[in-house]
């Protein structure tokens, strides 16, 4: 096994440590000569990932090994372990596409935590004034008490809020699994305490507050969670009396009021103060609502008049668009093509660059494919229509023959995804079926 190129940190050359409480967790932090460097076993900690202890498997999609050879020992490890800069932090935190959701949740909270670090940072230790001779009589004055070293809403979460709903009512939510992150809690623990407040509040207040939904895991499954309305998360912090908790609650409620605020003036809404306003205002409210209500139905029959005009254009267009799509799939007899050849033939007709992988990432962004363990498999109406099928076949590797599934598209899925990305396509002016099939 190749041995990995590292740089141990001298003690002597340690000017200052400390660890950041987060609502994620703490996180160990080492001040070498001028420069700060981040536990990067805390920060994968933090982000809720499996190889945490292991910073080479765990960031090595994240970072170059390089940025990971910086070691020190921190008091309590048993080795050394990797540091990190700020700048390899944040470019943890500002990676996209991060398909745990765990982890998209908790960057948003560390991206806040980091910016609030730096500016911690960059701020110059005040100096101690110089000390005046003290007489042998007079007594030593008693040391200042020592300042915190991070104050406490220093690590407090930003909170974030969206509009969901329950119960058919639409309005700013939390969810558990934010409640868990906030509070520092087990996400199972906070859906306990949910279950039990619901059993003592009456029906029509649980089901109008909390609303049960759901969030993919790291595994690609899915796991039950709440959604909270403000009356339902004020209920359930009520037991939440630390005084972390107390500012977190705090910052929740004031987060609440400004969405809520923001609703009210954006529908240009006003409390009525008197009997004649309210009187007004409802019958405003039924005049606006009957005129919705006829707009809508008027939208409705339009929008069938094109839905009816679209399909007679597509049935129209079927015998044309997709002629050359038709005649290569007869000409060819295959009955199913990889999407290596199916990338290679859209290619040719649509004049657009096109391979095998990026023709796999299209298709699974339509939803015709899904990932299922590291493999893509047929998915949505493309399984449902049999336009894509699975072929068992193999390959030889160190002499051996290896058996695997591969996705084949099928003579139907070739000329029904061609004419349906062809049109895609044209509509956003990068193809001309006229021209194609002139």
């Amino acid at each position: 096994m190749k041995k990995r190129d590292t740089r141990d940190i001298n003690e002597q050359d340690v000017v200052e440590q400390r660890t950041s409480q987060t609502s994620c967790g703490p996180i160990r932090l080492v001040k070498v000569r001028a420069r700060w460097y981040v536990s990067a076993v805390d920060l994968g900690r933090a982000l809720g990932l499996t190889e945490a202890h292991n910073p080479f498997n765990c960031f090595k999609c994240d970072l170059p090994e390089k940025s990971l050879k910086t070691l020190y020992c921190f008091a309590g490890d048993k080795k050394p372990r990797s540091l990190l800069t700020l700048t390899d932090v944040e470019k943890v935190l500002g990676k996209k596409n991060v398909r745990s959701s765990v982890r998209r949740e908790r960057t948003a909270v560390l991206m806040s935590w980091l910016r609030q670090l730096r500016k911690e940072l960059a701020q110059p230790k005040a100096q101690a004034p110089a000390s005046a001779p003290v007489s042998e009589s007079a007594p030593a004055p008693a040391p200042a008490p020592a300042e915190p070293t991070e104050p406490v809403e220093a690590a407090l979460p930003e909170i974030a809020l969206t509009m969901e709903t329950i119960d058919g009512k639409t309005a700013p939510v939390t969810t558990s699994l934010k409640v868990a992150e906030y509070f520092g809690k087990q996400h199972q623990h906070v859906m306990r305490d949910i279950r039990e407040t619901m059993s003592k509040c009456s029906e029509l207040f649980g089901r109008s507050n909390f609303g049960q939904s759901y969030y993919v895991n790291e595994q690609d499954k899915q796991q039950p969670m709440y959604l909270l309305s403000k009356d339902g998360f004020l209920m359930l912090a009520m037991s939440y009396t630390s005084p972390r908790a107390m500012l977190i609650k705090e910052r929740y409620i004031a987060a609440f009021n400004a969405m809520e605020k923001q609703l009210r003036a954006q529908a240009g809404f006003d409390m009525p103060r008197s009997l004649p306003e309210a009187l007004r205002a409802y019958a405003n409210e039924v005049e606006a609502h009957a005129q919705t209500k006829h707009a809508l139905v008027e939208t409705e029959q339009r929008a069938l008049r094109a839905e009816a005009e679209r399909d007679f254009e597509v049935e129209a267009r079927k015998l044309d668009a997709p002629k050359i799509l038709f005649a290569e799939a007869v000409e060819t007899g295959k009955t199913t093509y990889t999407v290596k050849v199916f990338a290679e033939l859209f290619k040719s007709a649509s004049g657009q660059p096109f391979g095998q992988n990026s023709m796999f990432s299209l298709l699974a962004r339509k939803g015709w494919l899904r990932r299922v363990n590291g493999s893509y498999v047929p998915a949505g109406e493309a399984a449902v229509k049999h336009w894509l099928k699975l072929v068992q076949t193999s390959y030889s590797y160190g002499g051996k023959i290896v058996p695997y599934l591969q996705v084949m598209v099928t003579a139907s899925g070739y000329v029904q995804m061609a004419t349906r990305l062809l049109k895609e396509l044209e509509s956003m002016g990068f193809y001309n079926s006229s021209l194609q099939n002139g």
